[in-house]
């Protein structure tokens, strides 16, 4: 069955697709603004295929604090339609269980399992295509490295 094929190519490749880089700046300016050109260009690194490893804290940081946005909260301030921030939160939550995996990272990640829950949130709203890479992402996430 396609639905669990483990890969984390097709989730990654889909949310970069989808999250522009006026999005990848929303991201990096999730710390208030502190270090926004640093952390957009590890932003844009990742997107070019580098994985930091270990993970720098720019842009650990935003990534982080994108995790916990809530893209149907009618208090968000950020004023971006849901859709929009669910992908933005979809690739954020992605990006960190992708580096979590790599063993150079061991310790330096914590709320994993809460980053997957907001990364399953964002997927199932966004439709079957991304509910679909998600399931394969986190099959290959449980096989590449047992969960801690």
């Amino acid at each position: 069955m396609r639905y669990f094929e483990p890969t984390k190519a097709p989730l990654l490749d889909l949310a970069f697709r989808r999250v522009d880089d006026s999005m990848l700046r929303e991201i990096a300016e999730a710390d208030y603004g502190m270090d926004s050109d640093a952390h957009l260009q590890g932003l844009l690194a990742i997107k070019a295929g580098q994985m930091y490893v270990p993970m720098k804290w720019k842009p650990k940081e935003v990534l982080e604090l994108t995790r916990w946005t809530e893209p149907e909260d009618p208090s968000s301030e950020s004023g971006s339609p849901a859709t929009r921030d669910h992908w933005m939160r979809l690739l954020s939550c992605a990006i960190l269980i992708r580096a979590a995996a790599e063993p150079e990272n061991d310790g330096y990640f914590n709320g994993e399992g809460s980053t997957i829950i907001q990364l399953v949130d964002s997927a199932i709203k966004l439709g079957e295509e991304t509910t679909v890479a998600t399931l394969q992402f986190l099959r290959w996430r449980m096989e590449y490295r047992r969960l801690d």
